[in-house]
Formats: C-alpha cells, sequence, structure tokens
C-alpha cells in the first residue's frame, strides 16, 4: 500500500518534470520548423537609386519619364510626377539613367550600383539630373530664310550661338518654328570642349543646303591647337572651322539636332612602369621612401583643368636590417599614360597619374662576418 507521503511525492516530481520540460523547450536556441527562435530573421533593407530631376526653368515637375537601362542592358520606363524619383529591386552593375520630357531635352547619366552582401543592409545612390526646356522657336521664313539666335524669345545662355539659314534651305513653303536651345553637360570644365553642346529643333529636320551655326570659343580651347568637330547624338560629325581673331567657331550642318562640340583626335591609354631603388647601411633597417615621376602634357592638362603637370607618387621601402648585410630595395611603379593622335599625326603623350606599384627586396653581404 502507498502511503500519502510517497504519494504526494510523485506528484511533486512529476509536476517538476513537465515544467523542466517546458523550460527546455522555452530555453531550446535549436531551430523549430526551420525557424532560429533565438536569431529571428532580419527583413531585408532599403536599397535603391534615387533620382534627382531638375528644370533649368524652375517650373514644377510632373509627367515626366524616367528610362533606366540596368546592367543586363534591359530598359524599363518608370513615370514620375515630382522632382525625386525611387528605383529599387536593383542589381549590382552599372546602370544608365535618363529623364525625357515633351518639350525638354532630356539628360543621361551613368552610375554604378554596389550592393552589400546582407540583404538586410540599407544601401543608397543618387544621380543628378536636368531638364532642359526648349527654346521659344522663331518663324522662319522657308523661302527667303532667317537668323535664330540663343538669346531668341526672351531666353538667355551663357555660350552665344547663332543659326544662319539661307533661302530655301528649309523643304516646303511657309513658315518653320526654329529653335536653338544651350545645353547643360555633366562636365562643367568651361576649358573641356565637351562643356559646350546645344539643341536645334525641330529635331531631325532634314535641309537641302547647308546652314551656318556660329559660337564662342574660350581662348583655351583656341590655345590647344588642335582641330574640333561638332558630334551629334546620331554620330554626324561635322568639321568645326576656328575663327582665332573673334574667338569664334563655325561649322555648316544640314540637319537638326542635338550636337556637342569635341576634338578632332583620338585618345589612346598606354603604361609603363618606371623602377626607382633604395638600399640601407650594412646591418641596419631599410627605411625610406622613392619617389616616381611623370608629366602631363599642355593639351590634356587643359583639357582636365589641371594647373600643376608634375605629377609623383611617393612609395614606402621598409624592411627589417640584419647584421653583416646590407637591404635593398626596388621599386617597380606603374604610370598611366596617354597619346593623342589626329589622323595619322601624334599630337601629344604623356601621364595622365599613377597606378599600383610593387617593392622587391634584396639583400648582400656587406663585410667579412668572421665564417
Amino acid at each position: 500500500m502507498i502511503t500519502k507521503s510517497i504519494t504526494k511525492n510523485l506528484r511533486l516530481a512529476a509536476i517538476l518534470s513537465v515544467f523542466t520540460g517546458i523550460a527546455t523547450i522555452i530555453g531550446c536556441n535549436n531551430p523549430i520548423e526551420g525557424i532560429e527562435r533565438g536569431n529571428p530573421p532580419l527583413e531585408a533593407g532599403s536599397q535603391k537609386i534615387v533620382v534627382n530631376t531638375t528644370s533649368d526653368d524652375a517650373s514644377a515637375l510632373s509627367n515626366y519619364t524616367v528610362k533606366v537601362t540596368d546592367p543586363s542592358g534591359t530598359d524599363s520606363e518608370l513615370a514620375a510626377t515630382s522632382g525625386t524619383l525611387e528605383i529599387g529591386s536593383l542589381s549590382t552593375g552599372n546602370y544608365t539613367i535618363e529623364v525625357i520630357k515633351d518639350g525638354y531635352v532630356g539628360q543621361s547619366g551613368d552610375l554604378t550600383v554596389e550592393l552589400p552582401e546582407d540583404e538586410s543592409s540599407d544601401y543608397e545612390v543618387a544621380i543628378d539630373l536636368e531638364l532642359t526646356k526648349l527654346a521659344d522657336p522663331v518663324p522662319v521664313d522657308n523661302s527667303t530664310g532667317g537668323q535664330v539666335g540663343t538669346n531668341s524669345g526672351g531666353r538667355t545662355n551663357a555660350v552665344t550661338m547663332v543659326l544662319d539659314i539661307p533661302g530655301n534651305a528649309i523643304p516646303g513653303t511657309g513658315t518653320t518654328d526654329i529653335g536653338l536651345t544651350a545645353l547643360p553637360v555633366l562636365n562643367t570644365n568651361p576649358n573641356d570642349p565637351s562643356s559646350f553642346a546645344f539643341a536645334i529643333t525641330p529635331l531631325t529636320l532634314t535641309l537641302t543646303q547647308p546652314s551656318t551655326i556660329t559660337f564662342d570659343l574660350p581662348q583655351a580651347l583656341i590655345n590647344l591647337g588642335v582641330s574640333f568637330i561638332l558630334k551629334g547624338v546620331d554620330g554626324t560629325e561635322v568639321p568645326v572651322t576656328v575663327d582665332a581673331a573673334n574667338k569664334q567657331g563655325s561649322a555648316d550642318i544640314t540637319k537638326f539636332g542635338i550636337y556637342g562640340l569635341a576634338l578632332d583626335v583620338s585618345i589612346t591609354k598606354t603604361a609603363d612602369v618606371q623602377t626607382r631603388s633604395a638600399q640601407g647601411n650594412c646591418g641596419e633597417d631599410l627605411n625610406t621612401t622613392v619617389e616616381g615621376k611623370a608629366t602631363m602634357g599642355a593639351i590634356f592638362a587643359q583639357l582636365k583643368g589641371k594647373t600643376n603637370r608634375s605629377l609623383s607618387k611617393t612609395v614606402k621601402v621598409q624592411k627589417s636590417g640584419q647584421p653583416f648585410f646590407q637591404i635593398k630595395g626596388t621599386a617597380s611603379i606603374q604610370r598611366v599614360g596617354y597619346t593623342i593622335t589626329s589622323g595619322n599625326a601624334t599630337i601629344e603623350s604623356g601621364f595622365s597619374g599613377f597606378g599600383g606599384a610593387k617593392v622587391e627586396y634584396s639583400s648582400k653581404e656587406c663585410h667579412d662576418s668572421g665564417g
């Protein structure tokens, strides 16, 4: 016969056993049904491209399009209703972003997305683009021709341009509304020809005979002594005549569109290695620096807005010494160079900067060790 005391003890043991099991389940950090109870999964981070768009006429932005080309080359278009648009679902790689709006000339830019490995991390990269309102057009009589300037319609631009259209150059009869608009560019260095661009509307209008566009040229560009071209977005290339005395350039065009000023040259990237050596005293540490040197040419420096054409790179040469031995370090410094050519002639060669550097060490016995 079981006594009440024994029965009571058994009941207490059973209760303790149940509570111990519950505590084990609650405190367990092992996965249950694939979920780590002690380390819950984090939600995905905010990873986005922010497109900031402005207009040169300070008008409210609405109903414009943002075209996105992703790293795979796939194009997509997004409708934007304000000056800021966020793009998600990103991939690592290079993107091209373009803003488009009727009555404006859009702008495009490239950026690189480098997503963090941890998907819960936040990531953001921004690009600033501008929509340029097309200048108010001027009616031109097709039979008599006329002149259109960038200041027409009350619009003022930093670069003065004039388009002279001869009679009967515009096909058809009556009048045609012609507009000439100076465009902003991502490169703001006035000494670089790519800082100058313009649009003539109606875009893609083909003339029956050339019209001449004349524009200001900075003295710094004239001083380069090289040839220029107008390059259209459709690949059209038109030679530019330079009038150094009046600081102007001119070109005869037969097709309206968007053009930019460019050097009529090719720039080829080159590289070489410069060697610099240093050696320590017998039995002592080697602890010094060597310097790589290079010179940037006048034309390239002008294009990049650089005033200092002397380039240098300092490399540390350090190694612990040993008794009776002399340490020598030899640095191989990579220099990044270029060659500017026009036709078959080389106009300038020089260096634009430095790449990597490596240091190799050697030692030699510097006096009798007594061995």
